[in-house]
């Protein structure tokens, strides 16, 4: 499956952290907060092969993660965006050196045999400890957030009947067709700058579109397009605190 964004900024690309982890549930959430995390000890997926290149300034603002059975793809992702995703976190919740935000890579990696979707964040990890020597410790706290639940009247979601395709995620525009919630899910928190919550308990695939602007708000947009809503709530925010890691991975 495929996951791709247009950016022209590292800011825009807070979709690929929050949630990419509505993808693997709230069970990191559950780690022990505040201890070290041993990855190579406590998480023993690991991609049999991986590259990992600085992505080359060519101009490029195309971004995004490719994923399947057979391989995780990648591109243009600052380092923090893709620590973001291996703990399940927004990346404004990563705290590190500055340069985590402004290092771009490309990651090709070959999963090993068996692999799932929800298993891309421990790979991830192990991958972060293996070639950046990372060591980091989880921190939780109270903060806002909202619930994303069904209208009244129902959801005008739309059962999808084809293919799936990439999904586009910027502002004012969210859009992809053979989706679940989950995948809605981090890109509402990027653009509500909040943690959401999906208490929809919708088990579909569906076709997505849902478009705003400065005159249309995004809740207002996705009550009458989608018919459902965010609601504010207090939920725990969990926060990721680099204690050391290379600025250069070691050679592929």
């Amino acid at each position: 499956m495929a996951r791709w964004f247009r950016s022209r900024g590292s800011e825009a690309l807070s979709a690929l952290g929050s949630g990419l982890w509505a993808l693997a549930g709230s069970g990191l959430l559950a780690a022990a907060l505040g201890a070290h995390v041993d990855a190579q000890a406590q998480e023993p997926v690991r991609f049999e092969v991986a590259s990992v290149k600085l992505h080359p300034e060519s101009g490029d603002t195309r971004v995004g993660i490719e994923d399947s059975e057979a391989f995780v793809r990648i591109s243009n992702l600052p380092l923090r965006n893709v620590i973001a995703i291996a703990y399940g976190v927004m990346p404004e919740n990563v705290a590190g050196p500055s340069w985590l935000a402004r290092r771009r890579f490309d990651i090709t990696a070959t999963p090993p045999e068996g692999y799932q979707r929800a298993q891309l964040p421990a790979a991830l990890r192990n991958l972060l400890a293996d070639r950046f020597a990372l060591a980091a410790r989880r921190d939780a706290r109270e903060g806002r957030g909202f619930a994303l639940r069904i209208q009244a009247g129902g959801h005008r979601l739309r059962e999808s009947a084809g293919p799936r395709t990439f999904l586009t995620g910027r502002a004012g525009l969210i859009a992809g067709n053979g989706r679940p919630i989950a995948d809605l899910v981090p890109l509402l928190s990027q653009n509500v700058s909040a943690p959401v919550v999906d208490e929809t308990a919708l088990k579909g695939a569906y076709d997505l579109k849902l478009e705003w602007s400065e005159e249309l708000s995004i809740f207002t947009a996705l009550r009458e397009q989608l018919g459902l809503r965010l609601e504010p709530i207090t939920t725990p925010v969990e926060t990721v605190v680099v204690t050391s890691i290379r600025e250069t991975p070691t050679p592929d």
